[in-house]
């Protein structure tokens, strides 16, 4: 029977990484024509950039999933306070100067949220720049 990883059976692992783990027990365990070292590792090679491409594409999800949450979300309700703002302009000047200080804020907010992304973005750990374009 063969032996199972603690860390596999509780799913802690990434499929690529169980992959990876698969690919060196078949290598390992492979009848036939042996292969050669650098076909070894070839083969590893792939299932990591397999593994980096998947992360990478985790990290945008959830960069694009903040934009969506926080940005978009901030811009669609100023609309509608501007909207409250050009209707109240003759009537309630007070309230359209508590409706503007509310909108400063909200773009104040929606500033710092799209610029900690752009720093996410920067960042090393999501590789070549060029492939964020």
């Amino acid at each position: 029977m063969p032996h199972t990883d603690p860390a596999q059976a509780s799913g802690d692992l990434h499929p690529d990484t169980l992959s990876l783990a698969s690919l060196i027990e078949e290598l390992a365990q492979s009848p036939g024509t042996p292969l050669t070292m650098e076909e070894i590792c070839d083969r590893i090679q792939e299932k990591v950039l397999a593994s980096q491409e998947f992360a990478l594409q985790q990290e945008r999800s959830r960069i694009a999933r903040e934009i969506h949450d926080g940005v978009s979300q901030n811009l669609a309700l100023l609309i509608l306070k501007m909207e409250i703002i050009s209707r109240l302009a003759d009537s309630d000047p007070p309230r359209v100067k508590d409706e503007l200080r509310k909108v400063t804020t909200i773009l104040e907010s929606s500033i710092n949220e799209l610029r900690s992304t752009l720093n996410t973005l920067r960042s090393p750990g999501l590789g070549d720049r060029s492939t964020l374009k």
